[in-house]
């Protein structure tokens, strides 16, 4: 008797074990994480990784917004002109007679807040500008900084470039069955798996679940479910048949 087996009206049952005579479709791939199980798990994928798949759904990454630091040093004297040129908008400001570095640099961030693109902040003499909305779409602007001082100084630095959130894990399939030994019960980090992406596999389910109900994938567990309840759905999956919590149901992916 192989390991996990179970029975279901009379039938042995594995998960990840494919029914004979039902047209299937399967793809492979590298997997990236390890499951203690032979099959019947649900796998993922992310976009722009052909060929490595996931146990674990991957999370979305955060998107970055970029930041641009503009430093104003040196002494300032009365009437001298800083700017910063934003993607062609110009923000100038006058120095009075008392100024510091630090006074001027804060006049900057006042001038730049005022563009729906960036927010800015200053402190210490340098003005952070941050744009308004992460991603990658403010990278091209051009910033330009400038002054008619000459004891004075200004300077700009490229802190962080704005980031895309990268796509976390698509459901892809269902992981077909792998024959074990003592030494291996299920699948490691690297191994090839075979990813059933449609067709009819039998799964271990959580939650009763019955025949001509669909599919779902419950996204705290994991767990394959008839409850839509926090779950994604398993797009042309149906139940079978019938299956109590925890055990073995027919699971197709039309």
């Amino acid at each position: 008797m192989v390991q996990n087996a179970e029975e279901f009206d009379g039938m042995e049952g594995l998960p990840g074990l494919l029914f004979p005579f039902v047209p299937h479709s399967i793809e492979s791939g590298l997997l990236q994480d390890s499951k203690d199980e032979m099959g019947g798990f649900p796998l993922y994928a992310v976009v722009g990784q052909p060929g490595k798949v996931w146990a674990t759904k991957p999370a979305s990454a955060v998107a970055v917004a970029r930041v641009v630091e503009v430093t104003v040093g040196g002494t300032v004297a009365e009437n001298d002109k800083y700017s910063v040129t934003v993607a062609g908008t110009k923000y100038e400001v006058t120095a009075d007679s008392d100024d510091t570095a630090s006074d001027v640099a804060g006049k900057l961030a006042t001038a730049i807040d005022a563009n729906a693109n960036y927010g800015a902040s200053a402190s210490s003499g340098k003005v952070t500008i941050t744009a308004s909305t992460a991603g990658a779409a403010r990278n091209a602007d051009q910033f330009v900084v400038d002054k008619t001082s000459t004891a004075g100084t200004i300077a700009k630095n490229e802190k962080t470039a704005g980031a895309d959130a990268v796509e976390g894990g698509t459901f892809i399939g269902i992981a077909s069955f792998t024959t074990a030994d003592c030494m291996h019960l299920g699948y490691g980090q690297g191994d090839h798996v075979n990813v059933l992406k449609k067709g009819r596999v039998w799964v271990k389910v959580s939650g009763e679940v019955l025949a001509g109900q669909a599919a779902y994938i419950n996204n705290s567990s994991g767990k394959i479910t008839a409850s839509s309840s926090s779950a994604t759905a398993i797009t042309g999956g149906v139940f079978k048949s019938n299956a109590a919590d925890g055990r073995l149901a027919q699971l197709e992916i039309a």
